[in-house]
């Protein structure tokens, strides 16, 4: 066994350590996610509506090359390529399911991770950012189902990482791979319309450097083609429809409190009253508001794409109609911006003790986000317990 000595030289003060310390336990933070989620699909991964249909569609396509609906009807409602990839595991595709989701667990919080520490400049703060992650019921949730967002999620995440390589120029080769990945958002999910208009307007306004002006204008008209598309095949369904433009507005005025008070859900339980979550959301993003402002020209580059990212997805769910955005779905459509949100948070509280360095400041607010870990772990100890005991006895 190691000696302390060797771990730790005499060169090496005790806040170093504790700096190393902290360190590993950040890397190490994704088997703790790992280990709540394959307790969560101990009887094998949960099953829903959608999940049926993504399997039946799997078995369709690996056996007749073509995907249909239970029913037998065409696959309409759902994009075709999460089915695809569930037809490359074969007959035993639902005993695998459990494993390919805990690695893509694994795999987006790893990359989340190594995002929030080359922007997280306080060990602390990366921490406590690494746990709010690896605690989250609603990540948890959409990997512990067969559902098609952890993949989604995923193509996202290598994206940002992408663009945070990449964050000063981007040349053909990279307009070209951003516009795949962007492709296959949108045929992995319908939101990844959202998304990808997110990224490619990001990429214009903030890349400084431009070679030759036809990349953009082929990024450019790409995106209106998509749109178009898009537009063509969603924005028609009952969703989308409004019965004037003064019920539109009002709707985005609802879904804007729904929006918050879900969001305010990832910080207190539902029992506390819903205009308490909606004013802890709202202080939080006034928060985020303000320190963007205030320090808009030391905030990095790629900070400001994934904040343009996550305000353009957010539009896309406000302009949905209200009944659209129950409790149950609208948690799965946050939930894949909650690690981009979260690092967001903590950027800017990163800022904000760079702004304000005195230490009763830092002491004060580190105090409190320990506090504000207690409810979600025991929301996620909880959920992850009730989704194995739901799922073991639907097998029996």
């Amino acid at each position: 066994m190691l000696s302390n000595k060797i771990l730790f030289p005499k060169k090496v003060n005790k806040l170093q350590k504790k700096s190393i310390l902290l360190e590993s336990f950040y890397y190490a933070l994704p088997l703790l996610a790992l280990g709540l989620h394959q307790y969560a699909c101990a009887c094998g991964i949960s099953l829903t509506f959608d999940s049926f249909q993504y399997l039946n569609a799997a078995e369709d396509f690996a056996q007749h090359r073509a995907i249909t609906m239970s029913d037998g009807s065409p696959f309409v409602a759902y994009p075709p390529f999460f089915p695809w990839v569930l037809s490359w595991f074969g007959e035993n595709r639902l005993a695998w399911m459990p494993f390919f989701q805990g690695f893509l667990l694994v795999s987006n919080l790893s990359i989340w991770l190594y995002l929030g520490a080359c922007y997280i400049s306080s060990v602390f703060l990366r921490f406590i950012f690494g746990l709010s992650i690896c605690l989250s019921a609603p990540f948890l949730l959409i990997h512990s189902f067969l559902w098609s967002e952890p993949l989604f999620v995923c193509l996202l995440s290598i994206i940002f990482l992408y663009f945070h390589f990449n964050n000063e120029k981007l040349d053909f080769r990279g307009l070209c791979f951003l516009l795949l990945m962007c492709g296959l958002l949108i045929l992995q999910r319908n939101a990844g319309i959202w998304w990808s208009i997110g990224v490619l307007l990001g990429v214009l306004i903030l890349l400084k450097h431009t070679q030759v002006y036809f990349k953009w204008i082929l990024l450019l008209s790409i995106g209106v083609v998509l749109w178009l598309g898009w537009y063509k095949q969603s924005l028609h369904t009952d969703a989308y429809k409004h019965d004037s433009l003064f019920t539109f507005l009002q709707e985005i005025i609802e879904n804007i409190g729904i929006c918050a008070a879900q969001l305010g859900s990832w910080f207190l339980p539902l029992s506390v009253p819903e205009i308490v979550r909606i004013l802890l959301a709202s202080l939080i993003l006034g928060v985020i508001a303000w320190v963007l402002i205030k320090g808009k020209k030391s905030v990095a580059r790629w900070i400001l794409l994934l904040v343009i990212a996550h305000l353009i997805y957010e539009g896309g769910l406000l302009i949905l109609k209200p009944s659209a955005l129950h409790y149950s779905d609208l948690e799965r459509f946050m939930a894949v911006m909650l690690p981009g949100f979260f690092l967001i948070w903590f950027y800017i509280l990163d800022v904000f003790l760079l702004l304000y360095p005195k230490k009763i400041v830092s002491y004060s607010l580190y105090i409190v986000l320990m506090f504000s870990l207690v409810y979600p772990t025991y929301r996620s100890v909880k959920n992850t317990h009730f989704w194995k005991e739901n799922q073991c006895k639907s097998i029996k």
